[in-house]
């Protein structure tokens, strides 16, 4: 391990003038393929957005409480998982890499729709109420982009 940060620390010597334009083009490259990640969620909550009243203090602060709930509902997705999988990784051991390719299948016959899970989801309405809606609908689109995004 040390070996290999002193490698990394000596490579850092060798920094040309062309180093920087290249790390700002591949940062926008990574922002624009996270984007499709996203892109299918733009029309609703440009949806949402559109349908509430139109002043300019709701155009600044319906789009804020959206990714403000939906930046709770992923953080706490977060922290739930990392507890969830150290917690199971030292209960179970070398079982928990069996239990975890088990759920990959399934979830792979399922996306491919061999498997299918029968839901009674009902899919909430919002009306223009208040702060709590865009609140709300923030927190439903991070769980969509937590558990229902490819990437």
């Amino acid at each position: 391990m040390f070996e290999t940060i002193t490698g990394f620390a000596s490579n850092l010597e060798n920094i040309t003038f062309l180093t920087y334009p290249i790390t700002v083009f591949l940062g926008f490259l990574s922002g624009i393929t996270a984007l499709t990640c996203l892109l299918p969620l733009v029309p609703a909550i440009a949806g949402f957005t559109g349908i509430q009243h139109n002043t300019r203090r709701r155009l600044f602060t319906v789009p804020l409480l959206i990714m403000l709930g939906s930046m709770v509902t992923l953080v706490t997705l977060g922290i739930v998982v990392s507890f969830a999988g150290i917690t199971l990784q030292k209960s179970l051991g070398k079982y928990w890499s069996y239990l975890i390719g088990a759920v990959c299948i399934l979830v792979g016959l399922f996306v491919l729709g061999v498997i299918r899970i029968p839901t009674k989801i009902k899919i909430p309405t919002f009306k223009q109420a208040g702060i709590i809606a865009p609140f709300l609908f923030g927190l439903c689109i991070g769980g969509v982009m937590g558990i229902g995004s490819a990437c």
